[in-house]
């Protein structure tokens, strides 16, 4: 099965190749989590709304930040979800699939989203 045949949900966490380092091999993917509704994953659309995930999580103490445990993203460490930098990433880009946050954490991630939009 090809990524591009996978049916990606709201919640899941993804490695990717970023964007700007598509076509150059780099050890360094970056992590995603997916907020974009499932109604829209379903719609066979090219992209993906995501919010990058980092291991810098000083930074959960922050507005825009979202922590999350290792016992809940299937991490091996602490992570940070920034609710700050939504982006659309093509879906020929995810390279392997981590798991899925469990509906309360996706609330609180979901919530930050919308502190940001001002909703």
């Amino acid at each position: 099965m090809t990524v591009l045949n996978t049916e990606f949900k709201q919640g899941q966490v993804w490695w990717v190749c970023p964007p700007e380092r598509a076509n150059i091999p780099d050890p360094r993917r970056q992590l995603v989590l997916i907020v974009q509704a499932d109604y829209f994953n379903q719609l066979n659309l090219p992209t993906v709304v995501c919010v990058p995930i980092n291991y810098n999580w000083r930074a959960a103490e922050k507005p825009g930040y979202v922590m999350l445990p290792p016992r809940d993203t299937k991490l091996k460490r602490t992570a940070v979800a920034n609710v700050t930098r939504l982006f659309a990433i093509d879906k020929r880009l995810f390279s392997e699939y981590v798991s899925t946050i469990p509906t309360w954490l996706l609330e609180s991630v979901l919530d930050g989203v919308q502190e940001v939009l001002g909703r």
